[in-house]
């Protein structure tokens, strides 16, 4: 039965007039003895259709050396009127590249330009830490002295001001509001057509007699004094410091030009016993602005290292047992009320100054160069 099935699928269905299946299963000669010609195959037919197609013949045409130049003339015309075809081309594409400058959002030309930037500075500073970390193993397994540097944050106190975009967008979007989905009256929604789109103005005009909001911008910002809280309202500003140019065994050698506060790690071997890097940023604000001024210390990870060696930082090696260098950590903390004992922190700083992270990037960068301007610009 199964060799049948076999068979049964070679069978053609449409066989010639007076022979069937079974009587090619019962008597196989049978094939043998029919005439070819009385059987056509639906597939040959196709064939033979297409093969007796002919091709459609091409118009006749022109030669196509009739529109070759025949003199130099003609071929100077020819070549002239193609390179200015070429030139029209790219005047036009010049044309709409201009004209849809001003519709474009963004600069090609900067596209990852703030990462690339970014990168440029961040791979060379991480590859010369992981050099001194191997340098410092190398010379006998040089150890490296750890410091802390307090950043003592404020954060903004009124709102950044807008731009003219954003402006334009309050506008547009209360105005599609007043278009938005009408509900039954029933619902206590009220018909969103009542509503009203106020300006900041015409909401002033609505304050009680009397009472004037304060300034965004306050005299500090206009006299330029710096040892105040009550400036750069729109932003960030962090305590900054400026110790002694004379007095370098000031807080353990912290350091000269525009820093943070800064105190040193105490290890196994001190006398008062080890501590963690926050109690050290304690002990640090503690020591240079006093019990009055309270900080939140939002988190136990510091924000960045710097590390130096003792020839950078002009250090004797022979006066340093066991050291590689110094490493500083960077611990961010938030101001939240209080006073500044500004007396004792004049006393032992040379200048101090509540700075923005433009103006102390910039301060550091003119100290200590490019690298570690950048670090502070990227940190803040």
């Amino acid at each position: 039965m199964s060799s049948l099935r076999r068979i049964l699928p070679r069978i053609p269905r449409h066989l010639p007039n007076g022979i069937h299946s079974t009587s090619i299963l019962s008597n196989p000669h049978l094939t043998t003895t029919t005439t070819p010609t009385s059987f056509t195959s639906p597939v040959q037919t196709q064939t033979q259709t297409l093969s007796t197609k002919t091709k459609p013949k091409k118009p006749t045409t022109k030669s196509s050396n009739n529109n070759k130049p025949t003199t130099l003339t003609e071929l100077q015309t020819i070549q002239a009127n193609a390179k200015l075809h070429r030139t029209n081309l790219y005047k036009t594409k010049i044309l709409n590249r201009t004209r849809h400058k001003s519709t474009q959002r963004r600069d090609p030309s900067k596209k990852n330009y703030l990462q690339t930037q970014f990168r440029s500075w961040y791979d060379p500073w991480t590859n010369r830490q992981d050099f001194l970390e191997r340098e410092a193993k190398r010379r006998g397994g040089l150890g490296w002295r750890n410091k802390v540097s307090v950043m003592v944050e404020r954060l903004p106190i009124v709102m950044q001001d807008e731009e003219e975009w954003e402006t334009e967008w309050e506008g547009l979007r209360g105005e599609l509001d007043r278009w938005g989905k009408v509900w039954p009256k029933e619902l206590g929604f009220g018909d969103p057509m009542d509503s009203v789109r106020m300006t900041k103005e015409q909401m002033l005009e609505m304050l009680p007699e009397g009472y004037t909001p304060l300034p965004r911008e306050t005299s500090a910002d206009h006299s330029g004094f710096l040892q105040t809280l009550d400036r750069k309202l729109k932003t960030r500003v962090y305590l900054s410091i400026r110790p002694n140019d004379n007095n370098n065994n000031n807080n353990n050698n912290i350091g000269n030009g525009w820093m943070f506060p800064t105190a040193e790690l105490r290890n196994a071997s001190s006398s008062k016993g080890e501590e963690t890097i926050v109690e050290c940023a304690k002990r640090a604000v503690v020591d240079m602005c006093g019990d009055e001024m309270e900080v939140i210390y939002i988190s136990n990870c510091p924000m960045g290292v710097v590390m130096q060696t003792n020839e950078e930082l002009g250090i004797e090696e022979d006066s340093e047992d066991g050291y590689f260098g110094t490493k500083t950590w960077f611990m961010r903390v938030q101001y939240s009320s209080g006073d500044l004992d500004e007396k004792r922190l004049g006393g032992m700083v040379g200048d101090w100054a509540w700075l923005d992270k433009d103006e102390m990037a910039g301060r550091v960068k003119e100290e200590k160069g490019d690298v570690i301007g950048s670090f502070y610009h990227y940190m803040l």
